[in-house]
């Protein structure tokens, strides 16, 4: 509750170690975050799928250069 950065949170829909609840529930604590889903990905999301979350970032980081 104390990060009051605009936060990307990626997640892959089957992790079983940090599971989607986890996520869901770090969306409602950090305020303006937001909350990405990967269907059919388990917890190894960034070397399972890098070009995708490359894009995710790429997309939200400018967002948030564009709100400048």
């Amino acid at each position: 509750k104390r990060i009051q950065k605009r936060t990307l949170l990626l997640w892959g829909e089957r992790d079983t170690i940090s599971t989607v609840q986890d996520a869901k529930k770090l969306q409602r604590c950090i305020a303006g975050s937001t909350l990405r889903i990967f269907p059919g990905v388990g917890h190894g999301l960034p070397y399972l799928m890098p070009k995708e979350v490359a894009e995710e970032v790429t997309r939200f980081l400018n967002k948030i250069d564009s709100s400048f």
